[in-house]
């Protein structure tokens, strides 16, 4: 009788063991598939970064020999190949002496956009958005413009004032 219940016991604990070792796998399949969701979301913002460098590199190379027009060209053709990916982007918003300088997009919705880049792949910056409620055929000069306060990164509208790039 005795080996009986020593026989129970064993099969009771390697079910608690197989299901414990099947818990820790499941978890970790989960943060290996986390893990490498957000590593996609990194180099796409880098992506962006290094579309944003290459348009401050232009900001940095103009010159009073330069006309500020030839400038204006370079841009809007640099935010005519962007739109080629993505329609939704609208226009770009800079602004001078800070780090501000991103592509600003509209959808059908104010919630898309805020964990989307502008190709409309996750990450966690999210873009800069006008408002879903901006009527294009009624223009104004008010312009409602979301985004993400990321102080750790300073990206997009940080608090913090007087930021240089």
């Amino acid at each position: 009788m005795e080996k009986g219940k020593r026989f129970k016991e064993k099969k009771k604990n390697n079910k608690t063991r197989i299901i414990i070792l099947t818990i820790i796998l499941v978890i970790s399949i989960i943060m290996i598939g986390v893990n490498l969701y957000y590593h996609k979301s990194i180099k796409n913002d880098k992506e962006l970064q290094g579309i944003l460098n290459d348009n401050s590199q232009a900001q940095n190379t103009e010159t009073e020999t330069q006309p500020q027009e030839e400038t204006k060209t370079e841009r809007m053709i640099m935010l005519e190949e962007l739109q080629k990916e993505n329609s939704d982007i609208i226009g770009w918003l800079e602004i001078p002496n800070s780090n501000i300088s991103y592509p600003v997009l509209q959808g059908k919705d104010n919630e898309f956009y805020v964990k989307r880049n502008y190709k409309k792949e996750y990450s966690k910056n999210g873009s800069l958005f006008l408002d879903k409620d901006y009527d294009w055929s009624l223009p104004s000069t008010n312009l409602l413009i979301h985004g993400h306060n990321n102080r750790g990164t300073n990206e997009m509208f940080c608090r913090s004032y007087g930021l240089q790039k």
